[in-house]
């Protein structure tokens, strides 16, 4: 063989050991250690996908608040305090903590507003007034009845020892004030254009407040109200997450529904949907629930709900026995239902039902004395299903 024929063989030789030593495992691993290997490969793959996925999220919520994206507002803009209140009449916010915000009523002559919070099965009122100076919360009520208008009378129930003032005159950039007499907040920004995920905003105002734990912002949009508050050195935050204006505020409620008026039950609880538009009164709402529902027919009207001296009365426009005939049920079943969820409402055993403040004379129960009737306990189921009565935006109940 040749010098040039020996070095090709040898690089043959090497080429073909080499292929063969990548091809075959130099060690061996026995089954029950090959599957300990494969299991943690499986969980380094498992931990770097979770890493990568919280990387993201974390990208993502830089990017949800990340004031550079935001077009600031000139300098000489004026700004009117009105446009900046809270929330809207009829207005509907959804947060991403899971918070539901309704205004039940709003007095424009006197510029105060009742706003309703929800949070699962927490319900606070919170009390708002302004000028043309300042916009304040002054009133809170954890403990509080549904539907009723604190606005008149709320010092009673106030837990709040002082008014918290949430944004001030003139609304520029340096703008200072004592959020509660002690804590200084200020205006930090004018924004004509902020991004909040896919929602765009016109004319935000970004308020610090510096509390000891850290500083607050909020951010507070023309006519949307509050759409964003997160703490530094705090992982609490929420965003607004849906706005819905001019809609009605649904809640999911248990109510006894009519069943029969001559077979067992008569009435029967049911999960029903309760409408409510900012400034209704408790009759406007029951009767809006009564029509829905065809317990009364829309010629005849709630004159008035109220409760005195543990007797809850249901005032009615002339016309009402007739028209509770007309419901499949019958008169004796509507009526039962009606006594029931007025008494459950003010939590009292005895009602009035009502025609223009008379005693109402129906046909199938006998007229009690004084017109005032006794809940009787063999009308009502006693299964209790309570639910949570979350609130909800429908579209099908957008106001006109």
């Amino acid at each position: 063989m040749s010098l040039s024929g020996r070095k090709i063989f040898w690089l043959l030789l090497i080429v073909i050991t080499l292929s063969a030593c990548k091809q075959e495992p130099m060690i061996k691993l026995s089954k029950e250690n090959q599957m300990k290997i494969e299991k943690k490969q499986a969980e380094n793959k498992e931990t770097q996908l979770e890493q990568k996925n919280n990387q993201k999220a974390n990208t993502s919520d830089q990017v949800v608040l990340d004031s550079n994206s935001w077009i600031k507002e000139a300098e000489d803009v004026n700004y009117r305090i009105e446009k900046f209140l809270p929330i809207n009449a009829n207005q509907v916010k959804i947060f991403s903590n899971g918070k539901t915000s309704y205004v039940d009523y709003m007095d424009q002559t006197s510029q105060q507003m009742q706003v309703r919070e929800t949070l699962g099965a927490e319900k606070t009122i919170e009390l708002y007034r302004w000028n043309t100076e300042v916009i304040e919360l002054y009133g809170k009520i954890e403990k509080n009845n549904r539907f009723t208008n604190y606005l008149k009378n709320s010092m009673e129930a106030n837990e709040l020892e002082k008014s918290l003032i949430i944004l001030q005159s003139p609304l520029k950039v340096g703008t200072e004030w004592l959020y509660d007499g002690n804590i200084p907040s200020h205006i930090v920004g004018l924004y004509k254009e902020v991004n909040i995920g896919d929602q765009i905003y016109q004319e935000v105002i970004e308020v610090v407040t510096k509390f000891e734990e850290g500083d607050r912002h909020q951010l507070i949009a023309a006519n949307k109200g509050i759409i964003a508050q997160w703490q530094e050195n705090k992982e609490d935050y929420f965003l607004a997450e849906s706005i819905t204006d001019n809609v009605m505020l649904v809640s999911k409620k248990e109510w006894y529904m009519p069943q029969s008026s001559t077979e067992e039950p008569l009435i029967q609880k049911e999960i029903v949907d309760f409408a409510w538009q900012t400034n209704d009164t408790l009759a406007s709402a029951f009767q809006r629930f009564y029509y829905d529902n065809q317990w009364i027919t829309p010629e005849i009207q709630v004159v008035d709900i109220y409760e005195s001296n543990g007797i809850a009365h249901l005032n009615f426009s002339s016309g009402v026995v007739a028209s509770l005939n007309q419901h499949p049920a019958g008169e004796k079943a509507v009526a039962i239902a009606m006594m029931v969820n007025i008494a459950d409402y003010y939590s009292v055993n005895q009602v009035r039902l009502e025609v223009f403040g008379n005693g109402m004379l129906l046909n199938t129960i006998p007229y009690p004395p004084n017109g005032i009737h006794q809940i009787d306990s063999n009308w009502i189921e006693q299964e209790d299903n309570s639910i949570d009565e979350t609130p909800m935006s429908s579209e099908e109940l957008t106001l006109e």
